[in-house]
């Protein structure tokens, strides 16, 4: 849902959407707040799953 949201928003920026420009403004708090609701989970899991990332890095990097 948010990725639909986000694509029909920047198919309206005429930055990213060429054949419309000038007819369209861009509201930079919307479009703001959409790349933050897109990147935050991805980044929350990220910050939650480092932990376990960097040990099991490190315990597969010791030969026994």
């Amino acid at each position: 849902p948010i990725q639909v949201g986000l694509a029909e928003l920047l198919s309206n920026v005429p930055l990213f959407n060429p054949t419309s420009a000038g007819s369209v403004t861009i509201d930079l708090p919307v479009l703001a707040m959409a790349t933050i609701l897109s990147v935050a989970p991805v980044l929350i899991i990220f910050l939650f799953s480092q932990r376990f990332l960097v040990s099991g890095l490190t315990a597969g990097g010791t030969k026994e």
